[in-house]
């Protein structure tokens, strides 16, 4: 079912844990700033960075004690991960599809799947529904190159490598 796999997409906090865990890899080298921008503002679009560090604060309390790198990535804002990380996905989508997920998840129809997605994830059920002529523009939006990679693109484990090494190189010790 597609909302299941965009809540997938929108729920990148589980790798928050890889972050202490997981291995750096090299960053992507010189991507287009325009993809750039455009990975930005749909990382902005999606909360990534709020739900990131939401999953850096769980981490950190859950571990009891801080690092000196997770106690400067807290100090960061939503903003500054999601430019910091940006580059890490510009190096795998083409100028297109960064634009066509910016759009998508920057429209009413993106906010509003977004925010039935978190609804969903914290176990509501209340709330207004996607309607069937949503309900087919976001199964559109998800059949297309762009609205794939949505769904797989901040989980992907490679990409996750290249974003950590790029906050590592940043906020690391």
């Amino acid at each position: 079912m597609l909302s299941q796999r965009v809540l997938a997409a929108l729920l990148p906090a589980a790798a928050a844990f890889l972050l202490v865990f997981g291995p750096a890899a090299r960053a992507a080298d010189n991507p287009d700033p325009r993809i750039v921008t455009e990975m930005t503002r749909y990382l902005k679009a999606i909360q990534f960075g709020e739900t990131f560090l939401g999953g850096v604060r769980k981490t950190n309390s859950a571990e009891g004690q801080g690092s000196r790198f997770l106690d400067r990535l807290l100090m960061a804002s939503p903003e500054e991960i999601e430019a910091t990380v940006a580059p890490a996905f510009a190096g795998h989508v083409s100028l297109k599809e960064a634009r066509a997920m910016a759009e998508f998840f920057s429209s009413p129809l993106g906010q509003k799947a977004i925010a039935q997605g978190q609804k969903k994830a914290g176990g509501a059920t209340s709330g207004s529904q996607l309607t069937a002529a949503e309900t087919s523009a976001l199964e559109k939006f998800g059949a297309t190159s762009a609205g794939q990679l949505a769904v797989t693109l901040t989980t992907d484990p490679a990409v996750r490598q290249e974003y950590f090494a790029l906050l590592q190189k940043k906020y690391g010790e």
